[in-house]
């Protein structure tokens, strides 16, 4: 990419392949991307699948044990690289924990960590002693209050100071999400976790999310044991303000 803090910024390359995908005679190549390997807009979702696929998505509390293919899972994060992101610049990155095994030791690992905070007097805040106490408890007794046994998460992060790393970080969490439940998982948004792991810096060391990234919320993901039969009927919730100047 030409350099970007000249006088000659907005009439620079910005790899955002638009000339690919504009060209009708599919005559335009650019950055190792070919019009052939593209895949066509007449393969989009329509209006109707789009509103299915929300109103049908859930909240997943309980997983099943199987594992999710780590093949799959590499060609949905692969997919999500066509989110959109400030300046184009494609900077947010995900930790993923793929396997099962490696999702229960990062888990029991935060557990202790928050353990220990807790028994310092350390709390999110907004959260009090008891039930944070209660929430270890209950770990500590064979139930997850807060992961739900999940066997799988995606953490996205984005580099703090380049493009727009917290509107970044969340969009890319939202296409994940939808593109899971489109492809037949079951998934969580997770915003209490993401508390605890600002407080527990060997638990974020362990997920690799540097020192100067702002991380989102956590996605836990995999198959879910509940089958529901239909979605929900919140098309009369319309918060919107119709404004005119």
């Amino acid at each position: 990419m030409v350099d970007q803090t000249g006088s000659d910024f907005w009439s620079t390359c910005w790899e955002c392949h638009r000339c690919l995908a504009v060209c009708p005679e599919a005559a335009i190549s650019i950055c190792g991307k070919t019009p052939e390997n593209s895949l066509s807009k007449k393969d989009m979702a329509n209006k109707l699948q789009m509103q299915a696929l929300i109103a049908n998505r859930r909240s997943t509390r309980n997983f099943k044990k199987k594992g999710v293919d780590k093949e799959f899972i590499e060609e949905l994060l692969r997919s999500v690289g066509n989110l959109p992101t400030g300046s184009n610049n494609q900077l947010v990155m995900f930790s993923v924990l793929d396997e099962k095994e490696q999702t229960k030791k990062f888990i029991k690992r935060l557990y202790e960590e928050f353990s220990a905070k807790i028994d310092k007097g350390e709390l999110p805040e907004g959260y009090d002693v008891y039930r944070m106490k209660e929430i270890v408890s209950m770990y500590q007794n064979g139930e997850d209050p807060m992961f739900r046994e999940t066997p799988h998460l995606a953490i996205p992060h984005a580099k703090i100071g380049k493009g727009e790393w917290v509107f970044d970080t969340t969009i890319a969490l939202t296409y994940l999400e939808l593109l899971m439940n489109s492809a037949g998982l079951g998934t969580c948004i997770q915003s209490f976790p993401r508390s605890l792991l600002e407080m527990c810096p060997n638990a974020r060391k362990s997920l690799g999310i540097p020192d100067d990234h702002y991380f989102s919320c956590f996605l836990a993901f995999g198959y879910q044991s509940i089958k529901f039969h239909r979605g929900v009927q919140r098309q009369d919730v319309m918060n919107m303000i119709r404004v005119r100047l």
